[in-house]
């Protein structure tokens, strides 16, 4: 019978950005709105 593998959940996400805080902005809104329109929401346990 085989394991059933347990999904490596994350938690948090650090990173190094150098820009204005105008491109951080674009690029956040970017992130999220690919998030959300991908549908990529974690399952409930």
């Amino acid at each position: 019978m085989a394991r059933k593998e347990v999904p490596i959940k994350i938690k948090e996400v650090i990173f190094t950005y150098t820009g204005t805080d105008n491109d951080f902005n674009v690029f956040l809104k970017a992130i999220i709105n690919e998030y959300l329109t991908k549908n990529i929401l974690p399952e409930k346990d």
